[in-house]
């Protein structure tokens, strides 16, 4: 049996989910692009560019479109947007400090 063909529709799923999630985090007051076919760039807007995160879509282990880290872990399934940009917004905003 021919896998003839499943690479490009993943190819062709992970670009909407690149701009799903894009749109998904703009609506939730971050800047986020769509950098190609399968990254996301986040950020919150005007703040230092060391909060940055790129999420990269891709199969997991059991060929499950998900979400991952830039340094590799998943965060969530594709399938759970709304899990995916609370974590990114966590991971992205920066802490509150106290005045002193």
């Amino acid at each position: 049996m021919t896998q003839t063909g499943t690479r490009p529709e993943l190819s062709e799923d992970a670009h909407t989910v690149a701009d799903r999630l894009a749109r998904a985090c703009r609506m939730e007051g971050l800047s986020a692009d769509v950098l190609g076919p399968t990254r996301v760039r986040a950020c919150v807007p005007k703040t230092h560019a060391g909060l940055t995160e790129i999420i990269k879509i891709m199969p997991d282990e059991g060929e499950v479109l998900s979400f991952y880290w830039s340094w590799g872990e998943r965060i969530c399934p594709a399938a759970d947007i709304t899990r995916a940009v609370a974590a990114i917004k966590h991971v992205v905003t920066p802490p509150l400090h106290s005045a002193f």
